[in-house]
């Protein structure tokens, strides 16, 4: 018994021998990396003035600043459903890349305190005003056209600002 024990062990270790010593072949991952681009944020600074007497818009891209990040995707439901609004269409083309919807900077909606001491809502509509958007960088960007809307109606005061 005590012979069957050493011969097997003597057969452990020299197969674990034999093993060890033989070549293996190398296997060469080819690990192809791509260089992923860094996600970005636009920056787009407007002046908007509005012309009370001629009835019309005009506005003018004031600045564009390109940052690193991404952007939370999240709903504009509020300021689609505002009465008073400005929605951006930015196109390559024909094609729409993205569409924003944002409160419009020319009226203002403000709570202030009556005569009686209850709190009254007003409407104030004002001339000229700057406002930023912020979205995802978008590649081939060639307009930006904004359709305004006053109490949920389109108005004719449509802007097309080319890009660079």
């Amino acid at each position: 018994m005590i012979f069957i024990s050493k011969y097997f062990i003597s057969f452990f270790l020299c197969s674990l021998t034999l093993f060890s010593c033989t070549h293996k072949k190398s296997v060469v991952n080819t690990i192809q990396t791509t260089v992923a681009e860094t996600p970005k944020i636009a920056f787009y600074t407007f002046t908007i003035t509005g012309d009370t007497i001629a009835n019309t818009l005009q506005a003018i891209l004031k600045n564009k600043i390109i940052a690193d990040g991404k952007l939370k995707e999240r709903e504009q439901i509020n300021a689609k459903n505002l009465p008073n609004c400005l929605k951006l269409v930015f196109l390559n083309g024909s094609t729409i890349l993205k569409e924003v919807y944002i409160e419009h900077p020319l009226y203002k909606h403000v709570d202030v305190y009556g005569d009686g001491g209850k709190i009254e809502s007003k409407d104030i509509k004002i001339t000229n005003a700057d406002f930023t958007v912020r979205i995802d960088k978008i590649k081939n960007l060639q307009e930006i056209i904004i359709y305004e809307y006053v109490s949920f109606i389109q108005t004719k005061n449509i802007i097309t600002l080319k890009t660079e």
